[in-house]
């Protein structure tokens, strides 16, 4: 990987710069992106990795810029040091909303009480689909039970219950799903 050095000469240039386009000189906006944008790219993509999501991060980026370098305080840091903070936090957000959007797109990741919910509407009786699943918990494993029992029977929220049971609350909604996904299962094979 080429780390792209600025020398001390662009640094205090960058500086001036920034304060320049915080007063919205056009002039100025275009020499900050001149020697600025293969450092705000590098950084950017190393965080990203995909080049179009690179540029586009760095159009956002350089418009923010526009909008917010009447912030910079050349007193508090370097402005390449200001500039690179911004395009990694806009870097991450872009990944995190990503990865929130893929998570959307393919479902939440605990369908376990939409599963539930789908264990009584196959069965035409409640009370039968209530004897099913009563006959089924033993099957199923103590933590895998103790979870159901917290959020189904005791009417606890998923937090609640991790707390309850002192893990995190991933780890309970992943025991939760295990437990909905294998009731689900002995109830269909009967």
């Amino acid at each position: 990987m080429t780390v792209v050095r600025i020398d001390a000469k662009d640094v205090r240039r960058l500086d001036d710069l920034l304060v320049a386009v915080g007063k919205h000189d056009r002039a100025a906006f275009v020499e900050l992106y001149r020697i600025s944008i293969t450092r705000i790219r590098g950084r950017i993509r190393r965080t990203v990795i995909d080049w179009v999501q690179t540029e586009d991060i760095a159009q956002d980026f350089y418009f923010e810029i526009w909008q917010t370098a009447y912030r910079f305080d050349p007193a508090q840091s370097p402005a390449i040091a200001w500039m690179l903070r911004l395009a990694h936090a806009r870097a991450v957000d872009r990944v995190r909303r990503l990865e929130t959007s893929k998570r959307r797109e393919s479902g939440p990741a605990d369908r376990s009480g939409e599963a539930a919910r789908d264990l009584f509407a196959e069965s035409d009786d409640r009370d039968d689909a209530a004897q099913r699943i009563h006959a089924g918990l033993p099957q199923l494993s103590v933590l895998q039970r103790q979870a159901l029992r917290l959020v189904y029977l005791e009417g606890n929220t998923n937090a609640t219950a991790a707390q309850t049971l002192g893990i995190t609350s991933a780890a309970f909604k992943s025991r939760l799903r295990d437990g909905v996904v294998a009731l689900r299962h002995l109830l269909t094979a009967v």
